[in-house]
């Protein structure tokens, strides 16, 4: 759809060591067409140039695979990726192009019945912006916000149901909610 973006992810820690700062690309959607369809690795369909948002974490480095976007209000959301302990939740204003840092706010923790708890590797969020599924390596995870919640803030209150898809022997990667 003309007008919507896709929010590219690059997690990998770019020169923490000297200030500490990740980036996450946002790239205008290309419209499809009959023209667009025949695009492929030796005839790539060219889009816009993408635009940077540098964002830091409140409490210094983490490690983390899954970035959602609220589709009512812009909003990101970071889900880290931990051996140990239930993932973090951060979440920020989207501030593309501005060429300042962004400091994120931890919202919530995330734990999902699995061992380890938080190695969180994939999501995605409905249309409504209502439910969040997460995914591991070993499933998937979907978080349904209380009735009268406007945000996923609190989602780490709500107890994730599994998705029934695979048993541990499935490497899952990703969900999509489809409109």
């Amino acid at each position: 759809m003309p007008g919507r973006s896709l929010d590219a992810q690059r997690l990998r820690e770019r020169r923490v060591e000297i200030r500490g700062e990740l980036e996450i690309y946002r790239i205008p959607e290309p419209a499809a067409s009959v023209g667009t369809a025949s695009s492929n690795s030796a005839n790539p369909l060219l889009t816009d140039p993408a635009e940077t948002m540098r964002f830091r974490y409140p409490d210094g480095s983490n490690n983390a695979e899954t970035v959602l976007v609220h589709p009512q209000t812009g909003d990101i959301y970071v889900v880290t990726k931990k051996k140990v302990g239930p993932a973090g939740v951060f979440r920020m204003t989207p501030a593309f192009g501005t060429g300042t840092a962004v400091t994120s706010e931890k919202v919530a923790d995330v734990s999902v019945p699995s061992e380890p708890e938080g190695l969180i590797t994939g999501g995605s969020m409905s249309p409504d912006g209502r439910r969040v599924m997460l995914c591991d390596v070993k499933g998937g995870y979907e978080l349904v916000l209380p009735d009268g919640a406007a945000d996923p803030d609190g989602a780490g209150d709500s107890d994730p149901g599994t998705d029934g898809l695979g048993d541990d022997s499935q490497n899952f990667s990703g969900f999509v909610f489809s409109p």
